[in-house]
């Protein structure tokens, strides 16, 4: 039971992490969008690595084909994602047009909802009696 507890926190902790990027302070001149993506694809990667890490090394304990499906599909698709992440990143940074702008911000949303997508599917709320 503390090992479900622990898997629940620490997914719960990873889409938190990645998906609310917090409170950022932007110095003038300097543009939210971009700050906003890199931050998410720095904080993306350093937490999907401790998930599946996490993951790996307490398989046995947790002994869930659920986690461990969630784990493989995070581990097959995250250096797409990340990848794409950074490209249309850098697609904007390199020309900041509406449509690289609208290209960023929705591959940020997608990485978000994609997130918590994975947290409420392998999370589900508790059962009532």
């Amino acid at each position: 039971m503390k090992m479900k507890h622990t898997l629940h926190a620490l997914v719960t902790l990873l889409i938190l992490f990645v998906a609310g990027t917090g409170c950022i302070h932007y110095q003038e001149g300097q543009d939210p969008v971009l700050i906003e993506a890199e931050q998410l694809a720095s904080n993306a990667e350093l937490t999907i690595d401790k998930f599946l890490l996490f993951e790996q090394e307490n398989r046995a304990l947790i002994n869930n084909n659920d986690v461990f499906l969630a784990a493989e599909y995070v581990r097959h698709n995250a250096p797409d994602w990340l990848l794409t992440l950074r490209q249309v990143t850098e697609d904007y940074r390199k020309s900041r047009t509406v449509e690289n702008k609208d290209k960023l911000l929705s591959y940020v949303s997608f990485i978000r909802r994609t997130l918590v997508s994975i947290n409420e599917k392998y999370n589900p709320p508790p059962e009532t009696k």
